[in-house]
């Protein structure tokens, strides 16, 4: 019988790197990507030939490198360094995946800088494992250079038992893309982001992305930069509220709010630019949502360059503000809708996934320049 061919293979210190190489090969294969893993999947001939007619196999070659796991490499007979330079002669795409802990040795064989170089995974943890794997699996070939920022969109939300209520909601959105509901903000720090198409944040009621002020401006940063290269960020009433100090936001949106009124139900008019784009055509010329408070900035705080699609009025000013707009960025594009403001509770809009809220989310998630 033909031994199986494993697109993957996995080279590991048998000290200090056992137990994350089963780790990954376990993910790899849930996700639909075999990998060899010696201990697991070699069943005859020669140990040191076959290891090597496994990897002449692979396309993949992930090295995993856990503390001191290149201490040794400085030996020509050490067997991970005949594997990986054997990797290396046969053009393998080769991605190491890092042990916290793990530092690159003082001296490394000449035949082995080269590694410094290449993109992996750096720090895995236990905590954000999952945006790890994800990453790793961006990297392997059959994902590079495919466009897949089509897939995953990641979504929070500040009110109170938001993965309830996001679950209810995401499936009712467009079901080409898989959402991802995340519980605490500063994992987006640790994902692969490369990978998502989109980002949605429901901040509703003056809540800092993070209490640490370190792990705050590093998400600020982030989030920037993430749209800056290309990614699609859709951020709700207050992620770009004064208070929230989220100053990179607020340039990249091109907009800050500092002022608010609590309305019930928000009266949303379609403005003239937006009709002339031919935008938003799902969605009536005025429509309501229940946001429960309408937010906005001076006027003169607005740029240029942003474009408002929907504009609403309330009793303290004359003049209508905006309500949904967007604004380039980079090579992406942030886009802000007012909805909505809670306390002790989601705003109707979310809670009872008012028709008009979920059109406007879904003509963003599919918006093309």
């Amino acid at each position: 019988m033909e031994a199986e061919k494993y697109p993957i293979f996995i080279s590991y210190r048998r000290v200090g790197g056992d137990a994350l190489a089963y780790l990954l090969k376990r993910e790899l294969k849930d996700k639909g990507y075999p990998a060899f893993l010696d201990i697991y999947d070699l069943k005859t001939g020669l140990f040191d030939e076959a290891l090597l007619n496994r990897i002449d196999e692979c396309i993949d070659f992930i090295l995993v490198l856990g503390p001191g796991a290149l201490d040794r490499c400085n030996d020509p007979d050490d067997w991970v360094r005949k594997e990986v330079n054997y990797a290396l002669s046969k053009s393998k795409n080769l991605i190491p995946v890092m042990l916290k802990g793990f530092q690159w040795p003082h001296e490394l064989p000449d035949d082995m800088e080269i590694l410094k170089s290449y993109h992996g995974v750096a720090e895995i943890t236990f905590q954000f494992f999952d945006e790890h794997i994800d990453k790793l699996v961006s990297l392997l070939s059959d994902n590079i250079g495919k466009g897949h920022r089509q897939e995953k969109v990641l979504v929070w939300s500040d009110i109170p038992k938001a993965e309830a209520t996001l679950k209810k909601l995401v499936k009712k959105l467009d079901p080409k893309f898989e959402y991802i509901i995340i519980n605490d903000p500063s994992r987006i720090i640790y994902y692969e982001l490369n990978s998502v198409h989109a980002i949605i944040l429901f901040n509703t009621d003056v809540t800092k992305l993070s209490t640490i002020e370190y792990t705050r401006i590093m998400l600020d940063k982030r989030l920037s930069y993430y749209v800056e290269n290309g990614g699609l960020l859709l951020g709700t009433h207050d992620i770009i509220y004064r208070r929230t100090l989220n100053e990179n936001l607020q340039e990249a949106f091109g907009y800050h709010t500092k002022y608010f009124e609590a309305i019930e139900r928000v009266k949303y008019h379609k403005t003239d630019v937006c009709k002339e784009l031919n935008m938003f055509t799902s969605l009536d010329d005025c429509f309501y949502l229940t946001d429960e408070e309408i937010c906005w900035g001076d006027e003169y705080d607005l740029d240029d360059d942003v474009v408002v699609y929907f504009a609403g009025n309330n009793t303290k000013i004359d003049k209508p503000v905006p309500l949904v707009f967007s604004r380039t960025h980079g090579n992406g594009n942030c886009f802000w809708l007012n909805t909505g403001e809670t306390k002790m509770k989601a705003p109707r809009s979310i809670s009872l996934m008012e028709e008009p809220l979920i059109l406007l989310i879904n003509e963003i998630l599919n918006f093309k320049e």
